[in-house]
């Protein structure tokens, strides 16, 4: 990888040092205008076999192969940070006992931990600002928002920005608030329930399962990237979604070899590995895609290897 050309940043610091390098010209900057990590599903470092009660009953004959293509990291959420994440893609489903955990096909673990795990982060850093997504919600009613909704703000306190013009301003200004964390919360009820409407905030476009098979799907992966890079705008939060799930047909080939160990990593490390490092180095010497980046958003975050490279390669883009 050819990117990096000014010294590194620490991962778990690095808008601090990019604050520190850049000075005015870093704070200054909005959101929109910061380039950062995300991750996908961060919550789905470990995934019971329990299948949840909004995808077809099929799951629930094969859980631990749907399990590995439900998986879509391999650390938890505080060592995410760490790694330099600044973005959090969170699913919700509720339990029948009532919990409210991280879900993707199959069961995870409390989303409690962590978002008192990025509370605790936030306080133990001064410049870092992340970016909470509450996407999707399964086995939910209006009342079960209330009770999340007070879960979350009890959680995150006096750290949480819950209005829409804190989060547009600039980074300096977040600063002196000592309010760094965004909440984005993806349904109608969110004014209501004092969060900033996700639908109004970010733009997150998904390029369809089955985009990382081989060399040529992976071609067009990038040309759709491309077609959303071109028309993103700069009103709103952009998410890069460098990810892909499996075709049925992927699936169903696997399920029909016995290829168990198939799964979402297999094809995420040919990207990491091969494509996003040359994609990322052509895109930074296009200022026009350049100016697009804001966050780019990853499978199996880890602050080695070849993710670790190339986190390193994306949070000194902004410096």
């Amino acid at each position: 990888m050819e990117l990096a050309t000014t010294a590194k940043l620490r991962p778990s610091r690095w808008m601090e040092d990019a604050n520190s390098r850049s000075g005015d010209a870093f704070a200054s900057r909005t959101l929109r205008r910061v380039i950062m990590p995300g991750s996908h599903n961060a919550g789905t470092d470990k995934l019971t076999l329990g299948i949840a009660g909004h995808v077809p009953s099929i799951y629930k004959a094969v859980p631990r192969f749907i399990r590995n293509w439900s998986v879509c990291q391999s650390i938890p959420i505080k060592d995410q940070l760490l790694a330099g994440v600044r973005y959090i893609d969170i699913r919700t489903a509720r339990t029948r006992r009532g919990d409210y955990v991280h879900v993707h096909a199959n069961i995870g673990k409390s989303v409690d931990e962590s978002l008192r795990n990025i509370r605790d982060f936030v306080r133990e850093t001064t410049h870092e600002v992340v970016i909470v997504d509450f996407q999707h919600f399964y086995n939910f009613e209006r009342a079960h928002h209330e009770v999340y909704a007070s879960k979350i703000k009890e959680i995150l306190g006096a750290t949480m920005i819950a209005d829409a013009a804190t989060s547009r301003a600039t980074l300096e200004h977040i600063w002196s608030l000592n309010r760094r964390i965004v909440v984005l919360y993806g349904h109608s009820m969110a004014a209501e329930l004092g969060f900033i409407d996700r639908p109004s905030a970010i733009c997150s476009p998904w390029a369809g399962n089955g985009k990382l098979l081989n060399a040529s799907s992976r071609r067009t992966f990038k040309k759709v990237l491309e077609s959303y890079m071109d028309a993103s705008t700069n009103d709103k939060l952009f998410v890069l979604q460098c990810v892909s799930g499996p075709s049925t047909g992927m699936i169903v080939r696997s399920l029909a070899t016995g290829a168990l160990a198939m799964n979402i990593r297999t094809t995420a490390q040919t990207l990491l590995k091969k494509d996003l490092p040359s994609w990322l180095q052509e895109w930074t010497h296009d200022e026009k895609r350049l100016n697009t980046l804001n966050i780019i958003l990853l499978d199996f975050i880890s602050s080695k290897g070849a993710c670790g490279d190339l986190i390193d390669a994306i949070i000194r883009l902004n410096v």
